[in-house]
């Protein structure tokens, strides 16, 4: 498997519109390049965590869109053609602004801090309620998505992911979720892999790629006390 890992402009340098553009502007490249590190073009999947979930979904509309509307939808330039992706898998996603403006102000991030990132734009960048105002045909051409969340995720909300899921299923669209009971935000991609043992993220994600159940054992990093540690005080 080869991987490209993107990255984008954070806030202040860059509020949601810049973001989306520089993810975008990413998965083009990678589309249009990954043959040439001996990537198969047929056999490509989208991954995103937590903002990352958002950001990639946000792109990934807007393409749809374009494909099927015309037009240039923000977030649609340079284009790609979401057909290109095989699945999307999003884990620990934000999918509801609105539902997750005054959580996260009660966690620590201030409302108005959160509305700047965002662009004053709550709805608009926020996928579960741009879904419910698509057209079939757009949610029909978006790629089959898979989700995982973890049910103690105390930076979003695992109602988050349930409420997007359900959203898309009802528009027409391809959408599975995986809960991880007792998982916080940061456990599926920083603790459990390095606990060893069996790495569950891992397995799902390779589960999705690969079309059959994968089973992996790898050895820890730490001990396990320290990482017990680790995630009883995590605030995420």
């Amino acid at each position: 498997m080869l991987v490209f890992c993107l990255d984008y402009r954070n806030f202040p340098q860059a509020n949601i519109t810049d973001m989306v553009r520089d993810v975008n502007t990413g998965i083009t490249w990678v589309l249009n390049n990954n043959h040439l590190y001996g990537g198969d073009p047929n056999a490509v999947y989208l991954v995103g965590q937590s903002a990352g979930v958002h950001l990639t979904l946000l792109s990934l509309i807007a393409q749809s869109k374009r494909q099927v509307q015309g037009g240039f939808p923000d977030g649609s330039v340079p284009s790609w053609n979401p057909k290109k992706i095989r699945a999307y898998i999003g884990v620990s996603g934000a999918f509801n602004l609105i539902a997750l403006q005054d959580h996260l102000d009660a966690r620590g991030l201030p409302r108005d801090m959160f509305s700047k990132i965002m662009s004053d734009s709550l709805v608009e960048f926020s996928p579960t309620l741009i879904v419910k105002d698509l057209a079939e045909a757009v949610v029909r051409y978006l790629p089959p998505m898979t989700l995982f969340h973890g049910t103690a995720d105390q930076s979003v909300p695992v109602d988050n992911a349930v409420q997007f899921c359900k959203t898309m299923k009802e528009a027409g669209g391809r959408c599975k979720l995986s809960l991880y009971h007792g998982k916080n935000h940061t456990e599926p991609i920083v603790q459990d892999p390095m606990r060893g043992g069996r790495d569950t993220l891992m397995d799902d994600v390779l589960s999705v790629v690969r079309g059959h159940d994968c089973y992996n054992q790898q050895l820890g990093m730490v001990p396990a006390v320290m990482i017990d540690f680790a995630s009883f005080v995590c605030p995420f």
